[in-house]
């Protein structure tokens, strides 16, 4: 596993699956209180779980100024004037880079300290 993982030790990859799901978690939280019936409005949205498995706006898509979230479920679903189906996924794919990105500097905290103490800096 040494030789697959190159010079990264094995328990900064451990740090980073322990952290990368808190990071996800904690995406998803900041997801549901910022852009979800704020940015896009999913008439059979499921609430947390829309940011893991997204599929927020799906079939005929209204653009609107306001999001009004008390509309049947007959009705389209809504995006934000001056938002996209396609802006709302780079969004994500957007949190879900810095989710890794947090995890893979945190994984390297201890590395990089390990690392100055044994070359002696």
């Amino acid at each position: 596993m040494t030789r697959l993982l190159g010079n990264i030790p094995p328990y900064s990859v451990g740090i980073f699956l322990f952290v990368m799901p808190i990071m996800l978690v904690v995406s998803a939280i900041i997801w549901e209180q910022n852009i979800n019936d704020k940015l896009y409005h999913c008439t059979d949205s499921v609430g947390l779980p829309d940011f893991v498995l997204p599929g927020w706006v799906h079939g005929s898509v209204e653009y609107v100024q306001e999001i009004d979230v008390r509309r049947s479920m007959s009705l389209p679903d809504e995006v934000k004037e001056g938002w996209s189906v396609d802006g709302l996924w780079y969004l994500w794919f957007g949190f879900l880079i810095a989710s890794a990105g947090i995890s893979c500097a945190v994984a390297s905290i201890p590395w990089a300290f390990r690392r100055s103490r044994t070359k002696g800096i």
